[in-house]
This record gives structure tokens, sequence and C-alpha cells, in this order.
């Protein structure tokens, strides 16, 4: 139900652990636009694409798993009782699938600010532009698959209405009903 999982965590972790470091070093930290651009160039944006291109790419396949399962008395007990908790009673498993292959459009929107506080240190500012600029070329082929797949989706929905009435039109002139 979801693919690649442990992968999507364990890079997250690892960027998490990479910022808190940084904010142990100093009461003010002073640059992350090192770790930005570890995070989304190289090896580290290779992995992030292999992880969420693989994620996205059966986004439409884990929510029809998801709902397959609802139909296990166990799992809907389960998830029943995941509801009653208050942290989780808005986010249930289709919304988390989707909280995740949203993620890739959040990181510019990240950086971006972090550019704008940075004019001061050119440095820094030029970091972060790089960083911003690996973040959208390297989503981009992914957000564009995403796209793409959700446009299939629904023309392939459309063709199946559009055949239904075909039938039914069909079934109409020959005077089956």
């Amino acid at each position: 139900m979801f693919p690649r999982l442990m992968d999507l965590t364990e890079i997250h972790l690892s960027f998490l652990h990479r910022l808190r470091q940084r904010q142990r070093m100093a009461p003010v930290v002073d640059t992350l636009s090192d770790i930005l651009l570890e995070q989304f160039s190289g090896s580290g944006a290779q992995k992030l694409k292999s992880a969420y291109g693989e994620f996205c790419s059966r986004h439409r396949d884990a929510v029809d798993i998801y709902k397959n399962y609802l139909h296990d008395r166990r799992f809907s007990e389960f998830m029943r009782h995941c509801q009653t908790n208050p942290l989780l009673k808005k986010k249930g498993i289709p919304e988390c699938i989707l909280f995740v292959t949203q993620r890739l459009t959040k990181y510019p929107l990240l950086i971006e600010p972090l550019i704008k506080t940075s004019k001061d240190n050119k440095v820094e500012q030029e970091r972060f532009g790089k960083a911003l600029a690996f973040v959208k070329v390297r989503n981009q082929p992914l957000i564009s698959c995403f796209s793409i797949q959700k446009h299939v989706a629904e023309q392939h929905t459309e063709f199946h209405s559009m055949l239904y009435c075909l039938v039914y039109i069909y079934m109409k002139t020959v005077r089956v009903f």
C-alpha cells in the first residue's frame, strides 16, 4: 500500500537529523544552504527522485488497495479504532498517501523565503537559488508524471461514461430494454 515508505522515511529522517545537528551546533544557525544542496543535488536528489517516483506512480494503486482492505472486518475495526484518536481523526490513509505525493510541491515554498531573507549574504543566496533550481528541475518530471497519470485516469473514466451511453443507446434502439 505504501511503496518505498522505508526509503522515504530514511531520506527525510536523515535530512531532519542534519538540520537538527546544525541547530545544536550554535544558538543561531548561520547557514542551511549546504544541507539543502546536499539533499536536492547529486545522490540525494537521485534517492528522492527514485523513491518519490515509485510512490507517486503507484498512488492510485495504493488507494485501490486501501479500498479493498476496507472490506476486511479486522482492518475496518482497526481504522475505526484509529479514528477515535483525536490526532488521527482527520488523517485517513488516503489523505496520508496524498500528503506524501504533495510534499514535492512544498519544497520550493520552503526555499523561496530563505532566498529572500539571505539578501545580505550573496553566497548563501546563490546556494539557496541552486537548491531551488535543483528542486524545481528534479521535481518537474515527477509532478508531470503524476499530472499525466491523473489526466489519463480522467480520460479513462470519461471513455467509460461515453461507452456506457453508446451501449445504452444501442440497446434502446435494438429494443433490448
